[in-house]
């Protein structure tokens, strides 16, 4: 799967995402472009804990917040989700949420009614959520919001095009276990 920086396959790649199309080789990996070109001085981020089935929590990490002494790596993790940031994002119930593992935004525990919104039930902050479309129509595939930190900018475009293609990553897997599809080796 390859993100272009415009709507025709004659823009410039921004990245691209290589992954088993029956997920047995480990890991997913998304290799950001440098200077518009896919090429092996590229940086490349794996995507890991990727596998059939509900139990999986994807991970990567990343550098974020800019470049030099103000950038951090940080690792995110996608986490299966039917709590309010899904709901709220467009009134489905089932998606992904997307934590920030370094940050603590609130206590850990208690139910989702009494959780803060944009905090996960260990206290994380979420930072980004794909709602599923139930009908999973190839032309309504799902929604996805960057919240939170996210949503400000401050964690940087390569942090926001890795969120975007492991989503639509995420998406495509559950579609192929939703609709039994078989993938195109």
């Amino acid at each position: 799967m390859v993100l272009r920086d415009g709507p025709t396959d004659k823009d410039p790649p921004l990245a691209s995402l290589q992954s088993d199309p029956y997920l047995r080789a480990k890991p997913v990996s998304v290799t950001f472009a440098s200077q518009g070109e896919l090429q092996e001085s590229s940086i490349v981020e794996p995507l890991e804990d990727v596998k059939l089935g509900r139990r999986m929590s994807p991970t990567f990490s990343i550098t974020v917040g800019g470049s030099g002494k103000d950038a951090s790596y940080e690792q995110f993790e996608w986490r299966s989700s039917h709590g309010k940031e899904i709901k709220e994002l467009a009134g489905h119930t089932s998606g992904w949420k997307l934590v920030r593992l370094s940050e603590a935004v609130g206590e850990a525990g208690g139910s989702r009614s009494h959780r803060a919104m944009g905090c996960s039930s260990d206290g994380k902050e979420i930072v980004a959520g794909i709602a599923h479309n139930a009908s999973w129509s190839l032309s309504k595939g799902f929604r996805i919001a960057f919240v939170g930190s996210g949503l400000t900018g401050v964690l940087g475009e390569r942090w926001e095009i890795m969120t975007l293609m492991t989503a639509v990553h995420l998406w495509l897997i559950e579609f192929q276990i939703a609709t039994k599809a078989i993938p195109i080796a």
